[in-house]
């Protein structure tokens, strides 16, 4: 009776984490919007991308046993990042853009105010995945998942405040996410 009930509750746990997919919360407020906006125009305007974030104080686990904030998790890698995606933007980019950090994207009084000339933001957050531990009951040794963060850009219109779906499935490289972020807004696929 005792193994029965334990393959019950270890099936139903497992079916549960499998079939959870984690959401970052602008995957949710971009729900059911397309990924690049109708009248985004790369020849009108200036392009901010995000560079840093600030006071994101919830965690990010970084396996079964250790997690971090991710607001530093987000910063170690896009400060480490920050020469490849610069050089990656410019030669990739022909339009006008400028990295600017998350206040300065959000902030109606940062230096970016006019939302005319500063429409459109490309910013990023951090996909959690759930981390848990499998149980087998054949024997076997339990075995931990390991499922890095995963990186995910989105455009947002700051003269609407509406975000878009991402563009793509996103990358634990966050160079990976950045370019295929920069190559679908430039036109390619």
């Amino acid at each position: 009776m005792k193994q029965k009930l334990l393959i019950t509750c270890v099936f139903f746990s497992v079916l549960f984490y499998e079939c959870s997919t984690p959401k970052s919360s602008l995957d949710y407020a971009s729900s059911g919007n397309e990924s690049i906006p109708q009248n985004f125009n790369p020849a009108t305007g200036v392009l901010l991308i995000e560079q840093s974030i600030e006071d994101d104080n919830s965690s990010v686990n970084l396996s079964t046993s250790v997690s971090g904030r991710t607001d530093d998790y987000m910063n170690y890698y896009m400060k480490k990042n920050k020469n490849a995606m610069i050089e990656y933007a410019n030669k990739n980019y022909p339009s006008k853009h400028e990295f600017a950090s998350q206040d300065d994207i959000y902030s109606p009084s940062s230096k970016y105010g006019d939302k005319n000339t500063y429409q459109f933001a490309l910013v990023t957050s951090l996909v959690k995945p759930n981390q848990y531990t499998k149980v087998y009951t054949d024997g076997r040794m339990p075995q931990s998942t390991y499922n890095q963060p995963v990186f995910k850009f989105y455009i947002y219109d700051r003269l609407n405040d509406k975000t878009y779906a991402a563009l793509g499935h996103g990358s634990s490289l966050i160079m990976w996410a950045f370019k295929d972020a920069i190559k679908k807004i430039s036109g390619g696929k």
